[in-house]
């Protein structure tokens, strides 16, 4: 039985995290993973209840409002093993 989560990793192609930009952001997201990835999705400014969106692997989150967010993106591989990461970022344009 697999037993080993898969691995998101984020590219910032636009903008950056953590700090106020004055500038669109855009994050490519993408996972891999020994058996296989099933799942990439994403919820944007969430507390409960949340509506995740389901994207590709290597696409690209594009943020374009002025504002604050939190971006919490989930990868599944088919054993049912996750990766989760949250993203800060700060808009102001």
């Amino acid at each position: 039985m697999d037993k080993t989560p898969p691995k998101l990793s984020l590219t910032f192609t636009k903008g950056k995290q953590k700090e106020w930009v004055n500038t669109d952001v855009e994050i490519k997201v993408s996972a891999s993973d020994n058996v296989g990835v099933n799942t990439i999705q994403y919820t944007k400014n969430c507390t409960s209840n949340c509506k995740y969106t389901t994207i590709k692997n290597n696409d690209v989150i594009k943020l374009t409002e002025a504002g604050s967010y939190t971006i919490t993106i989930i990868a599944k591989d088919k054993a049912g093993n996750t990766d989760k990461e949250d993203v800060y970022i700060k808009i102001d344009k």
